[in-house]
């Protein structure tokens, strides 16, 4: 499962764990309401910042795969950037 991530300001980390309806197991770890271990992930680049497109070579094709494999085995939330929660500067 995948969280898509939004832009929303009101959208916090708290809500989007209820969504999944996450809680701790016996070990310790983060899990959702079907019993697969939750991670986080961070947006690093802003929204609308999208570099052009180019033929992916090996290494991001590798990178795409493993990927595709982490979002299978886990619940992801997606934490965006998002300027509007950036201070004004002085």
């Amino acid at each position: 499962m995948v969280v898509r991530p939004s832009l929303h300001k009101d959208d916090t980390v708290e809500k989007e764990l209820v969504g999944v309806g996450a809680h701790v197991d016996h070990n310790g770890a983060l899990r959702d309401r079907a019993g697969k271990e939750i991670r986080f992930t961070r947006q690093t680049r802003p929204p609308g910042n999208v570099p052009p497109e180019q033929r992916p070579n090996p290494e991001e094709l590798r990178k795409r795969t493993e990927w595709d494999l982490f979002r299978k085995e886990y619940t992801v939330i997606d934490i965006t950037w998002n300027q509007s929660f950036e201070p004004n500067p002085p």
